[in-house]
């Protein structure tokens, strides 16, 4: 469910955010822009970013308490 909800946020994020280089880029802009003009391994790189943060968040959460469902 939290994957279809953030993929569901997307959308939104690109209207009202606007897609513009530098000024209104966050990462998930910045795949779907670099993956747009051809550059696939820098959008593979952020995304491994993006991956890297998840994890790290989920961890750091686990270690400060949080009842997790997979460990």
């Amino acid at each position: 469910m939290t994957w279809a909800r953030a993929a569901g946020e997307f959308g939104p994020i690109l209207m009202f955010c606007g897609a513009t280089r530098f000024k209104t880029e966050v990462l998930s802009i910045a795949v779907f822009l670099n993956m747009s003009i051809g550059k696939v391994e820098m959008a593979l790189s952020i995304t491994v970013i993006l991956v890297i943060l998840a994890t790290t968040a989920l961890l750091i959460f686990r270690k400060l308490g949080g009842r997790g469902y997979l460990w």
